[in-house]
């Protein structure tokens, strides 16, 4: 989801971040816990993801049929994030709009 930003609370869109950035923010987000958490293959360890591994597999039409159908678009434009951009004619693309089913899809993917 870093590919797209998080437009909660913004006024604005959010730069787009190149492969390299995002590959550079994972390195240092793993390095701020490396001194709280032992990474490794123990049952115990901690696990870093990285939902690009599910996110980059999806295919589109699918993913509207299966995972889209499930969300609201009134219950989407009611969240405060969105409300706000829009009761202020503050541009939201639909890139920043998808942001929360991408989201809610990570933490199914997490739960399983």
């Amino acid at each position: 989801t870093s590919m797209i930003g998080d437009p909660s609370f913004k006024d604005e869109a959010r730069k787009l971040l190149t492969p390299q950035d995002i590959d550079d923010n994972l390195a240092g987000i793993r390095r701020n816990f490396m001194p709280y958490l032992k990474f490794g293959s123990g049952s115990s360890d901690a696990v870093m993801v990285n939902n690009a591994d599910w996110l980059m597999e999806i295919n589109y039409v699918n993913f509207l049929r299966d995972v889209g159908r499930h969300f609201s678009v009134n219950r989407m434009l009611a969240f405060d994030s969105v409300k706000l951009r829009l009761d202020r004619e503050q541009s939201l693309s639909f890139l920043e709009f998808n942001y929360m089913i991408l989201q809610a899809y990570d933490f199914v993917e997490l739960y399983k």
